[in-house]
């Protein structure tokens, strides 16, 4: 980001540490990565990988980083940017850095500053402008005062202990009543309350209070306003439902024309097609989306080289802005369609027959049957599948997350990864939970209102 600054993209700007509190420490928090050696029987090779890791942190070799924009691990490889004013500020800050966060509002401060910093390398917003937003919304977050640390910590295992003494007073009581069937269930009931039904009331407490990584403040609603002032989550929720508009319909639709095709089949024929069309959609969504985020690469992605052979300029489909979302989309409606591919040949075989033999006497042609007796049929299978379909879309994440991290800028944002952003990158529990509350309030009526509007029987009359 430095060097993009300095060079492609010519800002006047400085590199301080972020703010703290009087009488804390005012370093920046350190991120590290590096190699591993495991453990292995061939101590040749343990050799080779300690020889190599010996090689590169060699004071000369550490100095080679300034190619990089990295910076060196050993001290005495020295300041590698004297010669760049903002590195030198950056490498003195790095030096007085920590690993653990001195204030839990640091994340929300490094989100704010680096998106005002990519929507200036975008061009959408001139340096001045982002900046000065950002630096609202900065000294927004410094003005919520830190709360006390309660007792909440302790509130888990106390939850934990509770229900194991009921558990217990459970089986007693089936036991001395000859109730065997209920000890059964014990297990089952208890840790399903213990794994699901608790953590779903706490993030229901979460979502009215004050929560943020080692400070925990009182209840307020808070939380909800900021979540709508924030512009990020107002992004996301347009973002996501313009993902699931476009999206499941293209899903349902394309599962109805292939299983339509497929059911015309008889035999291995058409095992062999129904296995083609399902076995893709086995495969986790991780691996797919690697899959697609090799076809977007720009330099060596095969959509790219196919119009680098027509002659044309490449596309940046996960770089441009104003492109990248429409590629998450089409990753989105170019999946498998196996699982409701299934579900409507199984509703397919429901049809009677005769339905079809009574429309061979009248005249009527493979279209028409499929239109005006196939189609009308699978109304509740459609149904069925359009509100799974939302709900998932809804909660749309992992692709996004791999393919774009919700950007450029937060062209690609989605609610999801905005609620896991601020929970595990921001550390605001309070803020992150009240956003989950909204989208599970969201989901709860749009599939209300889709029961309601596509209530209806259908009936196989022979």
């Amino acid at each position: 980001g430095i060097k993009a600054m300095t060079s492609k993209f010519p800002t006047n700007f400085e590199v301080v540490h972020f703010p703290a509190q009087p009488g804390q420490p005012s370093g920046s928090f350190l991120g590290t990565s590096g190699f591993y050696v495991f453990k292995n029987p061939d101590q040749n090779r343990v050799k080779l990988a300690m020889k190599l890791s010996r090689f590169l942190t060699l004071g000369e070799n550490q100095r080679d980083l300034v190619h990089y924009t990295q910076f060196p691990t050993r001290k005495s490889a020295g300041n590698i940017y004297a010669d760049d004013r903002h590195m030198t500020a950056a490498w003195q800050i790095f030096q007085e850095g920590q690993s653990v966060f001195a204030d839990s509002r640091w994340p929300q401060i490094d989100e704010e500053v680096t998106s005002a910093i990519q929507q200036s390398l975008l061009g959408k917003f001139d340096p001045l402008t982002a900046m000065r937003e950002s630096g609202t919304r900065v000294n927004r977050v410094l003005a919520v005062e830190s709360g006390s640390i309660s007792e909440d910590v302790s509130k888990s295992s106390h939850f934990a202990s509770v229900i194991a003494i009921l558990s217990i007073l459970a089986m007693i009581f089936a036991l001395l009543s000859r109730q065997a069937h209920l000890i059964m269930i014990v297990p089952a009931v208890s840790l399903t309350g213990l794994f699901l039904f608790y953590p779903l009331a706490d993030a229901l407490l979460l979502a009215f209070r004050d929560y943020r990584i080692g400070e925990v403040g009182g209840y307020t609603l808070d939380n909800f306003i900021r979540a709508w002032n924030d512009p990020r989550f107002i992004i996301a929720c347009k973002n996501t439902m313009i993902y699931s508009l476009l999206v499941v319909p293209a899903n349902v639709f394309t599962a109805l024309i292939v299983a339509s095709l497929i059911h015309g089949l008889h035999g291995r024929t058409k095992s062999f097609f129904r296995a083609a069309y399902y076995l893709p959609g086995v495969a986790s969504v991780v691996v797919l989306t690697m899959v697609w985020r090799w076809l977007f690469n720009t330099e060596v992605g095969l959509f790219n080289a196919t119009i680098r052979w027509f002659g044309m300029q490449p596309v940046g489909w996960l770089t441009d802005p104003a492109i990248a979302f429409f590629s998450v989309i089409i990753s989105g409606i170019l999946k498998s369609p196996g699982g409701s591919m299934l579900i409507y040949l199984a509703s397919m075989s429901n049809i009677p027959n005769s339905l079809y033999e009574a429309a061979d006497l009248e005249g009527a042609g493979p279209f028409k049957k499929w239109w005006y007796i196939t189609v009308p049929l699978l109304g509740g299978t459609t149904t069925f599948l359009m509100i799974t379909g939302v709900i998932a879309a809804l909660q749309v994440f992992a692709q996004v997350l791999m393919l774009t991290d919700g950007g450029p800028g937060s062209s690609t944002q989605v609610v999801v990864l905005r609620v896991y952003t601020s929970a595990f990158r921001d550390f605001d529990f309070g803020l992150s939970s009240a956003m989950a509350l909204i989208l599970f309030m969201a989901i709860m009526v749009i599939t209300v209102i889709q029961r309601r509007f596509s209530r209806r029987e259908v009936e196989y009359l022979a």
